[in-house]
């Protein structure tokens, strides 16, 4: 991956947690990727078809108290972040509760 595509998706996971953080959640986290390859298909020793691929998404999950949501999208304009983010903050607010759920401790999580 590229140093400028790596920027780009830590770019967008501090946007996430910045917008997270807006809606006063209790904790939240954020899941940027990027997929690019080749698919090929080969029939009677002929190549078939030859595909490019290329996606990139991103998952954001907010916890409220003791209630969780999570909400993805593969379109990451400003726009589509702030609603991915917003819908898993709605989704969170009519969770159950669960007294298992949220991050652990950052003393806990490697580097």
């Amino acid at each position: 991956m590229s140093k400028a595509i790596e920027t780009n998706l830590i770019d967008v996971a501090k946007k996430a947690l910045d917008m997270a953080e807006k809606l006063n959640v209790s904790q939240a986290e954020v899941s940027v990727g990027s997929d690019e390859g080749l698919s090929v298909s080969v029939r009677l020793e002929e190549l078939e078809t030859l595909e490019f691929h290329q996606a990139k998404s991103v998952s954001v999950t907010v916890y409220l108290e003791k209630r969780c949501a999570t909400a993805s999208t593969t379109d990451l304009s400003e726009n589509s972040l702030q609603q991915t983010v917003q819908a898993a903050h709605s989704m969170a607010q009519f969770a159950e509760e669960d007294p298992c759920f949220g991050l652990a401790d950052k003393e806990l999580m490697t580097n």
